[in-house]
C-alpha cells in the first residue's frame, strides 16, 4: 500500500520539483508574468534561512517520490497567508482528478495547521467552481466570500482620458480617506473576510531589497477627487509588459470607471502595447459592462475563498473561596487568626 506524506520543502527537493507540472492550478490571482515569477521565487526563498517568512512551500510524497506541492505567500503584518499555486503529477503518478483532490487536500490541511501554528488568522485562495483545487479547499473548511473577474486588453491609444474629477497620485495623507472609501463601497461580509486595516493602502517603501523580493514590480496608486471627497482609487502593478489594476469607485461614478482606469494607466507608465488586466470583484458588476464596452474581455472568473484558523483553548483551574471551617483547619496553632 502506498504511503502519503506531507512536509515542508527541503533544499534537496528543488531539482525534482520542476517535474511536478502535469496539473497546475493558480490560486492567488491572475496568471501573468509578474505573478508567475513571484511563485517561482517563493519556491527558492522558502528554504533560505531568514527569508522563509516571505513564502512557504509544502510538498507531498508517495513512497518517497515527490508528486505534488503547494506554494503559499505569507503576509506577516496582516497575519494572512495566500495560497498561490498547487501542482501534481510525477513520472510514475498520473495526476487524475481523484489523485489531485487527495494530494491537494492533504497539502491544504497541512498548510492550515502550519499557518495556525505560526499565528496566522486567515488563509485566502481563488479557484474555479467544480475544479479539483476548489473541492480540496472546500473539504478543508474554506468558505466562499466573493466572485472575482479578470478582464484584459492591450491599452492601445487613449483618445479621451478626461476623468470625471481630479486624478492625482496617492499621497500618504490619503490613506485614511481611501480606507473610508473601501468601507463605503465594500459589502460587510467581504470586509469581515478580508479584515483590511488602513495599512493596506500605505504607499510602498522604495528600497532595493523590496524591489528584489517583489521581482522588480512597479506599483502606482491614484485617487479620484470630486469636491472634498475621494470617490475613486486605483492601484496598478507593472512588470514585463503586463499591468494589473485594482480599483474602487462610488456607484455614482461607475459609468466613468473606464475613463478613470485609462487615465491612471497612462499616468503610471503603461505602454500602448502592454497587456492591461483588471481585477474586478463580483460586487462591482456594474463595472463589467462599462469595461467590456471599453474593449476589455473577461479571461477568467474565480471564487474567492477564506479559511479562518482557530486558536487552541487553554483551560485554567477556577479558584474557589475556602469556607470558614476549611480555613480553621488550615490555621497553624498559636498564630493569630480571624477565626476563633
Amino acid at each position: 500500500m502506498a504511503t502519503l506524506a506531507v512536509r515542508t520543502l527541503r533544499l534537496r527537493d528543488i531539482p525534482h520539483i520542476g517535474s511536478v507540472r502535469q496539473r497546475v492550478d493558480h490560486l492567488g490571482g491572475p496568471v501573468c508574468a509578474f505573478r508567475s515569477s513571484a511563485v517561482m521565487s517563493s519556491k527558492t526563498i522558502s528554504v533560505i534561512p531568514g527569508l522563509a517568512n516571505k513564502g512557504r512551500v509544502f510538498v507531498a510524497t508517495v513512497d518517497g517520490e515527490l508528486c505534488a506541492y503547494l506554494v503559499a505567500r505569507r503576509e506577516p503584518q496582516s497575519f494572512n497567508w495566500e495560497l498561490a499555486e498547487v501542482a501534481a503529477g510525477s513520472p510514475r503518478l498520473d495526476a487524475t482528478d481523484s489523485v489531485c483532490i487527495e494530494l491537494w487536500s492533504a497539502l491544504v490541511e497541512y498548510t492550515v495547521k502550519q499557518a495556525g501554528a505560526s499565528g496566522t488568522k486567515r488563509l485566502f485562495a481563488s479557484s474555479e467552481d467544480g475544479s479539483p483545487a476548489h473541492d480540496s479547499l472546500r473539504a478543508n473548511g474554506f468558505e466562499a466570500f466573493e466572485d472575482r473577474f479578470i478582464l484584459s486588453r492591450q491599452l492601445g491609444d487613449v483618445h479621451d482620458n478626461n476623468a470625471p474629477g481630479l486624478v492625482r497620485p496617492q499621497q500618504n495623507s490619503d490613506v485614511w480617506l481611501v480606507h473610508q472609501l473601501y468601507h463605503h463601497v465594500t459589502p460587510r461580509a467581504v470586509q469581515f473576510a478580508e479584515a483590511f486595516t488602513s495599512a493596506e493602502w500605505d504607499l510602498p517603501v522604495g528600497s532595493w531589497i523590496n524591489r528584489a523580493m517583489t521581482g522588480g514590480n512597479q506599483l502606482s496608486s491614484f485617487v479620484l477627487e470630486s469636491g472634498d471627497d475621494v470617490v475613486g482609487h486605483c492601484r496598478i502593478e507593472r512588470k514585463n509588459g503586463f499591468a494589473l489594476a485594482r480599483l474602487m469607485m462610488v456607484p455614482e461614478f461607475a459609468s466613468k470607471v473606464g475613463t478613470f482606469l485609462e487615465t491612471c494607466a497612462v499616468a503610471s507608465g503603461v505602454a500602448r502595447d502592454d497587456q492591461l488586466q483588471v481585477d474586478v470583484p463580483g460586487y462591482f458588476l456594474e463595472h463589467l459592462g462599462v469595461l467590456e464596452h471599453s474593449g476589455f474581455t473577461v479571461i477568467w472568473e474565480k471564487t474567492g475563498l477564506v479559511k479562518h484558523t482557530t486558536a487552541s483553548v487553554v483551560v485554567r483551574p477556577k479558584l474557589m473561596p475556602m469556607t470558614a471551617a476549611d480555613e480553621r483547619e488550615r490555621a497553624v496553632r498559636g498564630v493569630p487568626s480571624l477565626y476563633q
